[in-house]
């Protein structure tokens, strides 16, 4: 772990590594489902080691997430399987790269914009921001946590999107019935 790393990124390493001894490596994993965490403001599963995934199939009795690294000629093949009665079981395939120790918080954060700019539209971006990262992290800025700059884009990104199907619903109606 880096030096320049915030103390909430420590504090989160390290209480991960204490109860991954104390419960065991399969007993620790803990999920969590964040809302408009992705960039198209869909679902993003979160577990506790840092791995994030995405929605890749709804069946009735199960949802298939997939790892949401992907880069050019790059995917991860690690899988979960989240069925109805909340249980999730892994694929076989593991990660073949490393978690991201504050993908919880900077999926929140994200979300949060999101909502924040969905709630209040005349509200400035960088106000929502400002606001948002003074909530969920009051102390100093963390590098691990995306610039201020990126975020204003997220918020500036999905204002958009809502303005486009508030004018798509005005000229053709309720299209999705």
């Amino acid at each position: 772990m880096m030096d320049t790393e915030c103390t909430i990124c420590k504090a989160e390493f390290s209480n991960r590594i204490k109860q991954t001894f104390q419960l065991g490596w399969q007993g620790y994993r803990r999920f969590q489902i964040v809302e408009r965490a992705t960039t198209r403001g869909t679902p993003k599963l979160l577990d506790s080691m840092g791995y994030t995934y995405t929605v890749r199939k709804r069946e009735a009795n199960s949802t298939a997430w997939q790892c949401t690294v992907s880069t050019e000629g790059f995917r991860c093949p690690a899988a979960v399987t989240q069925w109805n009665d909340g249980d999730f079981t892994f694929s076989r395939r593991t990660h073949n790269h490393c978690s991201s120790v504050a993908a919880l918080i900077v999926a929140r954060i994200e979300s949060r914009v999101r909502e924040e700019a969905a709630a209040d539209i005349s509200k400035p971006a960088s106000e929502i921001v400002k606001k948002v990262l003074h909530e969920e992290i009051p102390h100093a800025p963390c590098p691990s946590l995306p610039r201020p700059e990126y975020l204003e884009k997220v918020a500036k990104r999905f204002r958009e999107k809502l303005r486009l199907a508030q004018f798509d619903w005005l000229l053709n109606g309720d299209s999705k019935s």
